[in-house]
């Protein structure tokens, strides 16, 4: 029975095909015409309910097209932050 639960686990992840969220560089493709809104020196992190920082964002430039509902970060570090 718990070789069965397994195999559906296991065959419902592998079927799902997610799409990425963060794509390389390669992939993408600038939009044409300039951003709605630029911002240089970006900052951005997340704490939880006990005012614990997880994670810090920064990145040398942000470009946000609105039309395209896009955001294109450049020269970007992740900071995960655990216990």
């Amino acid at each position: 029975m718990a070789l069965i639960i397994i195999f559906i686990v296991l065959g419902t992840a592998f079927k799902e095909k997610r799409k990425p969220f963060i794509t390389r560089p390669e992939e993408i493709q600038h939009p044409p015409g300039d951003a709605n809104l630029e911002v240089k020196d970006v900052s951005y992190s997340y704490t939880n309910k006990d005012n614990v920082k997880e994670w810090e964002l920064r990145a040398d430039k942000a470009q946000y097209f609105k039309d395209k509902r896009l955001v294109m970060l450049e020269h970007m570090d992740v900071t995960l932050y655990r216990a």
